[in-house]
């Protein structure tokens, strides 16, 4: 057994002490600099109306980082502990959240768990949003759907579905009554290659009991594709005698 002096423990200690400095003063700076991005808007990055695109999301990072007199190399050097400490910096903002997307790529932006894939509401906002035309947007639905593809796929297939709880045109009440009229009826939505096929009439005869305002089909279609028009725009729109061509294609 080798024995140590007291001046190679306190040698021990000195080296200790100055590499837990170096962390602690890495992550002030970097506290500093997640706090600052926190400042900027998280919609911003997010939304299809002058989005952020790759390089301005980066100028913004580095723009925090140098401020602070960091740089991404230090972050990269400090991946391990900022891992270790991800639940302090994760969803605080989406231009955090690309640092952490960028240091690991299974990190769930947004904060989210797989049941927002299953939540109709917050995938027809996304879709509106236009998160699949952003690229934070574009990161986040590949985190949870795996694909712009499948996250396109599933705005065709639950349009009816996005249109009774958005538009606000139907008795919630019956909710349950409609939902189990809908799946009786049998496909009233079939999607293929981008395209999707809305058999609209066959809808307004299931759900016109239970309409807020009593209206003709044609009234009802008028309001449904005015309620679709922010989505995919009428140049996208085909209007068939017996359903309604939505094109999503352009958007995959």
């Amino acid at each position: 057994m080798i024995k140590k002096t007291f001046k190679d423990f306190i040698l021990l200690l000195e080296s200790d002490f100055s590499e837990e400095s170096e962390n602690d003063d890495f992550f002030n700076a970097f506290d500093r600099a997640s706090y600052e991005l926190r400042g900027l808007s998280w919609s911003r990055i997010a939304k299809k109306i002058r989005p952020y695109d790759s390089v301005e999301i980066w100028e913004e990072i580095n723009d925090a980082l140098n401020s602070n007199d960091l740089s991404w190399t230090d972050v990269k050097q400090h991946k391990d502990e900022i891992l270790k400490r991800i639940l302090d910096y994760s969803s605080k903002n989406a231009f955090v959240d690309v640092m952490l997307y960028n240091l690991d790529n299974n990190y769930k932006v947004g904060g989210w768990d797989e049941s927002i894939t299953k939540d109709v509401e917050e995938t027809i906002i996304k879709y509106r949003y236009g998160y699949h035309e952003t690229t934070y947007g574009r990161i986040l639905i590949k985190s949870y759907w795996g694909s712009i593809d499948y996250f396109i796929e599933c705005v065709a297939k639950n349009i009816l579905e996005s249109f009774i709880y958005d538009s606000q045109c139907v008795n919630f009440v019956d909710i349950d009554d409609i939902k189990s009229d809908i799946k009786e009826e049998g496909d009233l939505v079939q999607y293929k290659d981008g395209k999707a096929r809305v058999y609209l009439e066959n809808f307004y005869y299931i759900v016109k009991l239970y309409l807020i305002n009593k209206t003709n089909y044609d009234k009802f279609k008028s309001f449904f594709l005015n309620w679709l028009d922010p989505m995919v725009g009428y140049h996208n729109l085909e209007d068939m005698d017996e359903y309604i061509i939505i094109d999503f294609s352009e958007q995959l």
